[in-house]
């Protein structure tokens, strides 16, 4: 009768596993992407829509250098693009989930100053910085977003790169006189340059692989779900582990390595192979022996590779009498 149990048991976690797999890849579907060909890469989801909210998003943020990734340093999802850097934050209110990065307080670089400029119609001064904003770059700040868009100015004009230049916040304006006008407001490409400042990996600066012509979601990070079969187990019992890797889209990951290591309360350690995952992102391995003389909380690691990729997640159970 137990083994009956326990075999519906198991049954039940891999029906609910493929289920919650599902769900996901539902999500992300319905959730919109843009794949843009001029540099090979996608947005997606929040990065996507925070875009799409700029009134001019090509001129404002330029196009993505990356597909979305997992930041090493701060854990977060970020996305650079040709003259911003996306950052997420899962636990803001809807609308404040994806912030830019401070790309002009980051790279500023103090210029050849041009003469303080007077109290005109044509300026607003904020208190917040104690810089003022003039002229055809006001207009361009008001005309699309302001503070919001690109933070407070933090610099009065300069001479920079052979350019006036004001900065920002979020960014650094140019004043390109030879441009047509309408045009002649230019945001730095500060996207590459704090790229390479941070030393990111230049290899996720590559075009969006193809398929049979069709554009596929590179995998850049890996996220991992581990679960137990039974919570809690007897002193000598047996357990099933599953594992579900999924990319930074959240789609599957089909082909991840992933090692188990079981640490028992009696300090005994358990160490074994799941097999690759499948198609849809899951491996489990079923009635692991297992065997301890103390009773109290196993641990779980589960270490995933996915060619340069690794992850780690834990879970735990129960050993009881």
């Amino acid at each position: 009768m137990r083994r009956k149990i326990k075999t519906f048991l198991l049954l039940f976690m891999v029906f609910a596993i493929v289920g919650l797999i599902k769900i996901d890849v539902s999500a992300q579907s319905n959730g919109r992407s843009h794949y843009v060909s001029s540099t090979g890469h996608w947005i997606s989801g929040a990065f996507l829509e925070k875009y799409e909210n700029a009134t001019n998003p090509e001129w404002i943020y330029g196009d993505p250098i990356t597909d979305e990734f997992i930041d090493k340093e701060s854990g977060r999802k970020i996305q650079y693009f040709e003259r911003a850097r996306f950052e997420y934050y899962p636990d803001e209110v809807d609308g404040l989930k994806v912030k830019q990065t401070n790309l002009g307080y980051y790279l500023y670089e103090k210029g050849s100053p041009l003469a303080n400029i007077p109290d005109m119609p044509g300026c607003k001064e904020f208190s917040e910085t104690g810089f003022k904003v003039c002229y055809a770059f006001l207009d361009f700040f008001e005309s699309n977003g302001g503070v919001i868009q690109f933070g407070y100015p933090i610099s009065s004009f300069e001479i920079q790169d052979g350019w006036i230049v004001q900065y920002f916040q979020n960014v650094r304006f140019e004043w390109h006189s030879d441009n047509s006008p309408g045009e002649q407001v230019v945001i730095s490409d500060f996207g590459k340059r704090y790229f390479d400042l941070r030393g990111e990996d230049p290899n996720i600066l590559k075009p969006t692989t193809h398929v049979d012509g069709i554009p596929i979601h590179p995998v850049n990070s890996l996220e991992t779900h581990a679960f137990v079969s039974n919570p809690v187990i007897s002193l000598i019992d047996q357990q099933s582990i599953f594992v579900i890797v999924k990319s930074q889209n959240s789609t599957p990951v089909n082909g991840a390595t992933v090692k188990c290591i079981i640490e028992l309360p009696g300090g005994e350690i358990n160490k074994t192979y799941l097999p690759p995952t499948n198609e849809k992102g899951i491996t489990f391995l079923s009635a692991i022996p297992l065997s301890t003389k103390k009773a109290g909380i196993a641990s779980i690691t589960i270490e995933v590779n996915y060619g340069d990729l690794q992850d780690t997640t834990k879970t735990s159970f129960h050993v009881w009498y």
